[in-house]
């Protein structure tokens, strides 16, 4: 399933659940298919544990940081799906939120010049899978890397970009409520 890019018109009128149903579907095709996951996450355990025996012999310190690095590796390998939850819960409170915006400020004297256009162009980086997001996913298969920098990386910039739309939505809609 490839979501294609939505305009900005297309956008605004996308109603609550497709805009829900588009951000959980981008963000689970970010994810590694089980498979992936396990050769992934394996391979790095593998690699730190060659490291940690044949390596880092006299490095202690070297051989602490492998152990964290294997214990972590075998935590997301266990639960994969950890901050899922978190994640469904806010892509449903920004739908909500565009809804309530959409039904109460949009195209009313109340919205702001540029507002309609800065909501779009947060979302619009949730809505389909961009190029960087198919390099992130390849580079989650090198092992040991892929603890730093893996399929998800790139949703951790945005998703604060995310969170401060949200906020910015919820103000919006408190002083439209109190005029």
């Amino acid at each position: 399933m490839v979501l294609e890019k939505v305009n900005q018109e297309e956008f605004w009128q996308m109603s609550q659940e497709e805009i829900f149903a588009r951000l959980k579907g981008t963000y689970q095709e970010q994810k590694l298919g089980k498979v992936g996951r396990y050769f992934s996450r394996l391979s790095s355990i593998f690699i730190l544990l060659l490291g940690m025996f044949f390596l880092f012999d006299d490095d202690i310190l070297h051989q602490i940081l492998a152990g964290i690095g294997i214990i972590y590796e075998i935590y997301r390998l266990i639960k994969p799906h950890g901050k899922d939850e978190k994640h469904y819960n806010e892509f449903k409170i920004v739908s909500n939120l565009v809804q309530e915006y959409k039904d109460k400020i949009l195209d009313t004297d109340k919205e702001k010049p540029n507002e309609r256009k800065n909501i779009y162009i947060v979302l619009s980086d949730y809505l389909y899978h961009s190029r960087s997001f198919k390099i992130t996913k390849a580079i989650a298969y090198i092992p040991v890397l892929n603890m730093f920098f893996d399929e998800m990386s790139p949703y951790t910039p945005k998703y604060s970009a995310l969170l401060k739309m949200m906020n910015a939505l919820k103000n919006t809609l408190k002083i439209a409520e109190k005029e």
